[in-house]
């Protein structure tokens, strides 16, 4: 079991926004989020492997009162999506969590805002 802290307040994943062009693109506070994830994963030296190899994931949101309102789902795909966003040049996609760990939202003082990750190869 690898388990790390990404710092600052939990994004959510918010929609993409397309431009007049037709261009789609992610909100840059979601898309930095995602990259403080992969980052994260990555000084823990968290190993995905791809394949038919399931992951368990289990997360704790730290959310100051500010930002308690957000969903806990669109919390839950920005997570994803940053580990995505690490595995993905080893072939790792996010279909590969089988399972989701009781993920939950704490209150926290402003400025102790927070993401507590764990990640494990599930039994299958």
């Amino acid at each position: 079991m690898i388990q790390f802290t990404v710092p600052g307040p939990p994004i959510p994943k918010a929609r993409a926004r397309t431009l007049k062009n037709g261009h789609t693109y992610t909100p840059k506070t979601t898309e930095q989020y995602e990259i403080a994830i992969a980052w994260a994963a990555m000084e823990a030296k968290l190993v995905l492997r791809p394949g038919h190899v399931g992951y368990s994931v289990e997360c704790h949101f730290y959310l100051s009162a500010r930002y308690w309102s957000v969903d806990i789902d669109n919390l839950i795909k920005s997570l994803l999506d940053g580990l995505g966003r690490y595995g993905k040049p080893y072939g790792w996609r996010d279909s590969q969590v089988v399972k989701m760990r009781e993920p939950t939202k704490h209150l926290c003082p402003k400025g102790e805002e927070r993401t507590e990750i764990k990640v494990w190869e599930a039994l299958m």
